[in-house]
């Protein structure tokens, strides 16, 4: 699924351009090679061509000789320039989306999200590499169930996470409402930051001969069996990477 990114025009009007923004744009710009690899579209904001700041136009950031750089922005490298210049030059939307809120409108159910370098506490926002893949592993987890079988793309976003609370699980495992393969689910001890105990990841047992278990992440904890497709759709469905 290729997301639709549009520029968070705000976070680039830097009134003082002494203001060393290099970590953020070098940060972005790992991001922006993940984007256009994997495809995604970045589309600007209308304002990105006709911003005034108090030093001159928005766009001509990337247009700066040498001597102008140096005087306004010293920390702006001929590499920030560039990948300012991979943004600033792409199209603005057909319908000219100036928000959010436009853009989910312009592009419905589309993993759609806000580009930009100031940090926003907002799922939808992409600032780095790791908001990037943020992005589309929660669209992964919103649309589970819809996007489960296009492999290539939920393997290289997915990271194991239930989609139903383990409690749901067992009690339905406790009361023999589900398919008879199961046995039991354990759950690992969270210690801090989401992080587990040694690791340990949410196992589902089974009641094959073996008395197989397999982790969230398709690897098989011990043991190993061909799992009936009921009990593989019903795995996809709690969360599960089906082992290959």
């Amino acid at each position: 699924m290729k997301a639709n990114l549009l520029l968070h025009l705000e976070s680039f009007t830097w009134a003082d351009l002494s203001v060393d923004k290099s970590y953020l744009l070098d940060d972005l710009a790992i991001a922006i090679d993940s984007i256009n690899k994997h495809g995604d579209k970045i589309f600007n904001e209308v304002g990105v061509y006709t911003t005034e700041l108090p030093w001159g136009n928005l766009y001509q950031l990337i247009t700066l000789d040498s001597e102008t750089k140096l005087r306004l922005c010293p920390w702006l490298t001929k590499q920030h320039q560039i990948t300012i210049g991979k943004i600033f030059s792409r199209s603005i939307t057909a319908k000219s989306s100036r928000s959010l809120s436009d853009l989910n409108s312009e592009f419905p159910g589309g993993n759609n999200a806000w580009l930009g370098l100031s940090p926003v506490d907002l799922p939808t926002y992409v600032s780095n590499q790791l908001s990037w893949k943020n992005l589309h592993r929660n669209y992964i987890y919103v649309t589970y169930a819809a996007i489960a079988k296009d492999t290539a793309y939920f393997h290289q976003f997915y990271v194991p996470k239930l989609m139903t609370p383990a409690g749901t699980i067992k009690t339905r495992l406790k009361k023999k409402q589900e398919h008879p393969i199961f046995d039991r689910l354990d759950t690992p001890t969270t210690v801090e930051n989401d992080t587990t105990l040694h690791g340990e990841q949410v196992q589902i047992h089974f009641t094959d001969k073996g008395k197989s278990a397999l982790n969230m992440n398709g690897e098989w904890k011990h043991g190993k069996f061909d799992i009936p497709n009921e009990a593989k759709k019903r795995l996809t469905e709690w969360g599960f990477k089906l082992p290959s």
